[in-house]
């Protein structure tokens, strides 16, 4: 019985992303080479692939997609969990862990408040990474090694740490920590290390530590219960803003939402 549920939006991407949408696939690729010898399954992301697998009894959810302090999108900017909707229930008792913007604010700790056993994401935007030239006239493919012009691989592979140790045993506690250990040493290699001479190097040695000091960890041990009136009536969600892709600035490569 497959316990890893993983939602990946252009995992396949055969291009370099052109679209916000498709800029999920630098992180989908490289969670696809996770998944690959273990008993995970994978998907392209697609709201109606995400909606199905509420009901298959997976523990442990990954998903790459945007979002903002309430919501998180799937492919094609579809709405798949948002708060206060009912929807956070359907993760009870599993393990959440979302690549994407802002999730961590409010949605994950919501989502432990509302049953789940533990929720890894970001409360802040998630830098991908950094690119020299402006992006329309060049970008990285999906899973493409850093060099010294761009790097739009080292932070999705921190964030993915936190997989590779949990599909070894580790506890979410331990997953996490990893997870902060292999930033640390990406951020170590861009400061003073291997990287370190490269042109995106100051910049990726700031973004990583960004990511870094905004990565969270919720446990149902320290969330606070419900109150009676979200127990029982959870109100509709406020539409959702702000549910954007990566921001060029000057135009490199910078957050995605």
């Amino acid at each position: 019985m497959a316990r890893f549920f993983y939602s990946l939006p252009y995992w396949d991407l055969a291009t370099a992303p052109r679209t916000r949408d498709e800029w999920l696939a630098w992180a989908s690729s490289i969670a696809k080479r996770v998944a690959e010898g273990f008993d995970v399954e994978t998907t392209d992301g697609t709201l109606e692939e995400n909606r199905e697998a509420v009901f298959r009894p997976y523990e442990f959810y990954w998903g790459v997609g945007h979002g903002w302090v309430d919501t998180y999108t799937v492919k094609g900017g579809e709405v798949f969990l948002r708060t206060p909707d009912i929807g956070v229930r359907t993760m009870g008792n599993r393990i959440v862990h979302l690549c994407s913007c802002l999730c961590g604010a409010r949605l994950l700790p919501d989502l432990v408040r509302f049953g789940a056993r533990a929720a890894v994401g970001y409360e802040k935007e998630f830098v991908i990474g950094y690119i020299r030239e402006p992006e329309e006239e060049y970008a990285p493919l999906p899973g493409e090694e850093p060099t010294s012009d761009a790097d739009c691989y080292t932070a999705a592979d921190c964030d993915l740490e936190v997989q590779r140790q949990l599909l070894r045993g580790a506890s979410v506690e331990d997953a996490v920590k990893a997870s902060q250990a292999k930033f640390e040493r990406e951020i170590g290699r861009y400061e003073t290390g291997d990287r370190s001479g490269w042109y995106v190097a100051p910049y990726m040695a700031r973004d990583l530590f960004h990511d870094m000091r905004a990565q969270v960890l919720y446990t149902a041990e320290a969330a606070p219960p419900p109150s009676l009136s979200e127990k029982y009536g959870p109100g509709l969600a406020l539409a959702a803003t702000g549910v954007v892709g990566m921001m060029a600035i000057k135009p490199k490569m910078e957050e995605w939402r």
